[in-house]
């Protein structure tokens, strides 16, 4: 199998544990109570911020994800940036499509910041020459964990198909 990358990327992984030990080494300062206080809740946040990105990067690891192990990453791929220009991502991969040729794309479509309203999205992909697309929420139709259907995760993912 390929190495597709991990969502959870190990560097910041690190960085939640450095703010974890940092505030948490802030809380023993002889400073007043309530900022001890503030630096402890901090380092709790910071700790529980930690344990679930963990958890998110095990599973989805090539050696010890049951996330992936069950299913190919291939097409587990996320772009980021403005909608315009995740927009011109799928008008890319779109251009190569043969007419008369099918398609299949799984993001996080429902994510209004990266795509903006699924309908304007499948309206632009119609004006570009496609001539059949369809939209399935796969965000409940796949068995994933509770943790890992949250919106920044896997909570709003979608397939768009059809034929150029």
């Amino acid at each position: 199998m390929l190495d597709y990358g991990n969502w959870v990327p190990k560097k910041m992984l690190i960085a939640f544990l450095m703010l974890t030990l940092l505030f948490g080494g802030l809380t023993f300062l002889p400073v007043h109570i309530i900022v001890r206080v503030v630096f402890g809740i901090l380092s709790v946040v910071f700790l529980l911020f930690l344990f679930y990105f963990y958890y998110s990067y095990h599973v989805f690891s090539v050696n010890g994800g049951a996330f992936r192990k069950r299913y190919s990453m291939s097409w587990w791929t996320s772009w980021y940036g403005t909608v315009k220009g995740i927009r011109l991502t799928l008008a890319q991969a779109l251009r190569v499509v043969r007419k008369g040729g099918a398609f299949s794309f799984q993001d996080l479509f429902l994510n209004k910041w990266f795509y903006g309203e699924i309908d304007d999205l499948l309206e632009t992909i119609r004006e570009w020459g496609v001539e059949e697309v369809h939209f399935t929420n796969t965000a409940n139709l796949v068995k994933i964990s509770r943790l890992l259907r949250v919106p920044w995760m896997l909570g709003k993912i979608g397939i768009i198909y059809g034929k150029k």
